[in-house]
């Protein structure tokens, strides 16, 4: 069986580390507070159907946590080393569950 990525992929973009939407397909990106941002999706997507992954970009070390605040916001956390917010751009990829996987 062959799964194409783009068949998968829900939402996808680029976050400033002041919020400011580099780019976006499928969602936009803001920021709430040091080191909270948020990932709202255009459609809507449970927890249990999809994967978020998270890239920080910059010069600091930042650390990733995303919760899935409901089926339209993923809301992402970055941390320094020592556990301390931390504003940095991130890249991020949502790719929902494919119905041809068991699981």
């Amino acid at each position: 069986m062959s799964i194409q990525l783009a068949e998968l992929t829900q939402a996808m973009g680029s976050c400033g580390p002041a919020g400011e939407e580099v780019f976006d397909v499928g969602a936009e990106s803001s920021r709430t507070g040091v080191g909270v941002y948020l990932i709202t999706l255009e459609a809507a997507l449970a927890a249990s159907e999809n994967c978020v992954q998270v890239t920080p970009r910059g010069a600091a070390c930042a650390i990733p946590v995303v919760e899935q605040t409901s089926p339209t916001v993923k809301t992402v956390r970055l941390f320094d080393a020592a556990g301390v917010a931390l504003d940095s751009g991130f890249d991020y990829l949502v790719l929902r569950r494919s119905p041809n996987l068991n699981g």
